[in-house]
């Protein structure tokens, strides 16, 4: 019961979150919230994760129950791929959740690049040492039928794989985020 009040209240937040946006935006964001809360992501079955180009992780279903939260982020069509990615953002941003969640919380990314030489560059120029998935084959997006807009193609997951919430905490959400992890 408290979940429930806890996550409509996040429901209220979000949308007063973007109060200031345009009508259009903000219509946006709420046919998302919509569509989205409380739906179950999929992932796809063995796949493998890379290291930063070097090495492979193979994950397979019960990699995604190992924590109470997960966040998932698919990215697509990378032009400046260091730039969009906001990769030291996200480790910024991953260690204030780690800390938040007292490492309760795991961070599955799924990149879809046009060059994959681009896309190792990006995370060793970064030292983004955390796995990834290279899903050149679009296979994360093709289960999911993920939005359109980048902006809102990541999710925190609950434990059950059901989205809590949809939007990119490197784009102007983090502190929402942070709330949502510090309130369990």
């Amino acid at each position: 019961m408290r979940n429930k009040v806890v996550l409509g209240g996040v429901f209220c937040l979000v949308f007063s979150f973007f109060f200031s946006c345009k009508e259009s935006k903000q219509r946006e964001i709420e046919r998302l919230m919509k569509e989205w809360y409380g739906k179950e992501l999929l992932f796809p079955k063995e796949f493998v994760a890379t290291v930063m180009g070097d090495s492979c992780v193979i994950y397979s279903d019960s990699d995604y129950v190992k924590t109470f939260w997960k966040i998932v982020s698919y990215a697509d069509s990378i032009g400046c791929a260091s730039c969009d990615l906001n990769l030291l953002e996200w480790k910024d941003f991953m260690e204030m959740a780690d800390s938040v969640t007292h490492q309760n919380i795991s961070f599955f990314f799924y990149f879809a690049p046009r060059n994959e030489t681009e896309i190792i560059s990006a995370l060793r120029l970064d030292n983004f040492d955390i796995p990834v998935f290279l899903d050149d084959e679009h296979k994360f997006n093709e289960i999911n039928r993920l939005p359109d807009n980048q902006l809102f193609r990541t999710f925190l997951l609950n434990k059950e794989n059901e989205i809590v919430l949809i939007g990119n905490p490197t784009h102007g959400m983090e502190k929402l985020y942070l709330k949502v992890l510090n309130e369990r």
